[in-house]
């Protein structure tokens, strides 16, 4: 049968420590007071808990803790007084993007630009063969958006041209409707 008892814990002695240490140590104060205190070496401290030494952040701990312990065979399960115990689960950190990436991100065409200069440059051509090479990239690509724009410009000038002489019929063939009426 579990035991529950409640122990205010002073954690007043983490203030002696480095300032951006407290908190870290404030955890430690309250596992060797319940170990002193239950005789049980397996502590695990809950999810509320946690949150509170750590809420401040780690230079500003509280200054004491009221916490209700649950003692079983071998762990000791403590939670803050008025909260039922949860796990304290610590959350995967997120991969940060290389460096590499974050510059890609931010610089964009330049960075992929500067990319195949260099992919160029281990193959081992100089800087002005690649400055060429990609002038020529870019004029195929302009030239390309401008063979494009002709063929649409031609295609839009037929239709105009066509519009325009089956108009051009149709007035045609009322102006002789109506001489033949006269």
């Amino acid at each position: 049968m579990a035991e529950e008892k409640v122990y205010n814990i002073s954690l007043r002695e983490a203030f002696k420590k480095d300032r951006i240490a407290r908190a870290n140590y404030a955890v430690t104060i309250v596992e060797d007071y319940l170990k002193t205190h239950t005789k049980k070496d397996d502590i695990k401290m809950g999810r509320h808990l946690n949150s509170l030494i750590w809420s401040r952040g780690p230079k500003k701990p509280p200054r004491a803790v009221r916490v209700k312990a649950v003692i079983d065979k071998d762990t000791v399960k403590v939670e803050i007084l008025g909260k039922e115990y949860e796990d304290f689960i610590a959350q995967k950190v997120k991969k940060k993007e290389k460096f590499l990436e974050q510059l890609k991100a931010r610089m964009g065409a330049k960075a992929e630009q500067k990319a195949e200069e260099a992919k160029m440059a281990e193959e081992g051509k100089t800087a002005d063969e690649v400055k060429e090479e990609l002038a020529k990239e870019e004029d195929k690509v302009t030239t390309d958006e401008v063979k494009k724009a002709v063929k649409k410009a031609a295609e839009k000038e037929v239709v105009r041209k066509e519009a325009r002489s089956a108009s051009d019929s149709s007035t045609k063939a009322l102006k002789k409707a109506n001489e033949n009426k006269k």
